[in-house]
């Protein structure tokens, strides 16, 4: 998944999914949370480059609106985070995703961003199991996980010639090395 449109259509396929389960009268009360959840998590691993961590301890208190930034804990054991960096939602499409999954969100409890519909946090197993229910709609079939989106993110930064020290820290990278080895081909 490397050109806009593929990414487009790995969004669209959210869409489509709620379509299906609203045509076969399969959708539950809880659907529109669950896919306007997992939207947001495709939308945020496309235009920020998160690792699947990175969206799990994702809290609501790090996420700021009005900056239309989120606090990012890298790469860590989960107690002790490495580093943090800030990742951007400036783009009218992100917000709007943000702000519709928040409205529904705040409802809930619990502290962290990313939820089930009861309120408990997020899993690795479970984001693995969204970004597969989402690419089987996808026509030819595409692989995808948020390595995958995490790369096509560093990929369009560099076709557009950004400062490779720029990509290191929206990357969340120590060393810029690690951005020129994993990433920049």
């Amino acid at each position: 998944l490397q050109s806009p449109l593929e990414l487009m259509r790995l969004l669209g396929s959210v869409m489509s999914h709620y379509q299906q389960l609203l045509a076969l009268r399969k959708a539950h009360k809880f659907s529109l949370f669950i896919h306007r959840r997992d939207l947001c998590i495709f939308s945020l691993c496309v235009a920020c480059g998160l690792r699947r961590a990175e969206l799990r301890r994702i809290q609501i208190a790090d996420v700021d609106f009005e900056g239309s930034t989120i606090r990012v804990a890298g790469k860590g054991s989960g107690r002790f985070t490495i580093r943090e960096r800030l990742a951007f939602f400036s783009h009218p499409f992100l917000q709007q995703v943000l702000h519709r999954y928040w409205k529904m969100r705040e409802a809930l409890p619990g502290s962290s961003f990313f939820c089930n519909w009861v309120g408990d946090p997020m899993t690795g197993r479970s984001i693995e199991a969204i970004f597969m229910t989402y690419t089987s709609f996808l026509r030819p079939p595409a692989p995808c996980n948020p390595t995958v989106l995490r790369k096509a993110f560093c990929t369009h930064l560099v076709q557009r010639k950004l400062n490779i020290a720029a990509i290191q820290a929206l990357m969340g990278h120590e060393k810029c090395e690690t951005t020129l080895q994993y990433y920049v081909q």
